[in-house]
């Protein structure tokens, strides 16, 4: 897989350093690892045709391993879905404590013939606890898609400025002007020519970020960031999460 990063700008600061080192190595003649392709033999995974509209049964949680449950909830509103997804203790008899959980969506976004169009992953923050970290993965296996961690992620906490873009076990991370609250807008767009940019707020903070895309299971992360201090229930809420595809 190639790691080659043009622009990654978290307006204050975004260090560069891990996909510097790994353009370095290429050039040193170190060969570049390129994860093992896995195939689906589930067909229902194909997405050859989207009419965008997300589906609400096509969604899987790693609690119940359903689409809907009481820790995480989606609702379909018009062309995109509302989300929320809770950590914590919460006060009722079927809580077990967790302090991570993610959302995955039954399809290979790979699958799509998008017409040399660009697909658009869309969502805006409702509001919700601070200290919850919200992960956006992309770029997954089927199988790597029920995870926390890996393949292409966006990391942005609630209520905090941190930036992380991560390829794998590779962090860049960085500060936004300003703190994501209610209304932050994120778009992740990947382009028909093997790349992907990211906008925040109408502020591009990574362009042309080349992407191997053998599969592309996406899945949604929540954490709880303080939860070595405090088992607090804390819900993230996400408004207009929506794929769509772009001119």
């Amino acid at each position: 897989m190639k790691r080659h990063t043009r622009s990654l700008t978290c307006v204050i600061l975004i260090a560069l350093n891990f996909i510097t080192s790994v353009a370095q190595a290429s050039e040193m003649g170190v060969p570049s690892i390129k994860p093992p392709k896995t195939t689906i033999s589930d067909s229902s995974f194909k997405l050859k045709r989207f009419d965008n509209h997300l589906k609400e049964s096509d969604f899987l949680s790693s609690v119940s391993h359903q689409q809907n449950d009481w820790r995480s909830v989606v609702r379909s509103q018009g062309g995109s879905s509302k989300i929320a997804l809770k950590t914590g203790e919460w006060d009722r008899p079927d809580s077990d404590y967790t302090s991570e959980l993610w959302l995955s969506y039954n399809g290979d976004w790979a699958s799509v013939a998008t017409g040399g169009k660009t697909l658009r992953f869309s969502y805006t923050f409702g509001k919700s606890n601070p200290g919850v970290l919200c992960r956006f993965r992309f770029g997954a296996s089927a199988q790597s898609r029920k995870a926390y961690e890996g393949d292409y992620a966006l990391s942005l906490i609630y209520g905090e400025t941190s930036c992380t873009f991560s390829v794998k076990d590779k962090d860049s991370s960085g500060s936004l002007p300003t703190p994501i609250d209610e209304g932050s807008t994120v778009i992740i767009d990947l382009h028909p020519n093997n790349t992907a940019s990211i906008t925040i707020d109408d502020q591009l903070i990574l362009d042309g970020q080349v992407v191997d895309l053998d599969q592309n299971f996406i899945s949604l992360v929540a954490i709880d960031t303080q939860a070595k201090y405090s088992k607090q229930p804390k819900i993230l809420y996400l408004q207009e999460f929506k794929v769509s595809l772009e001119r």
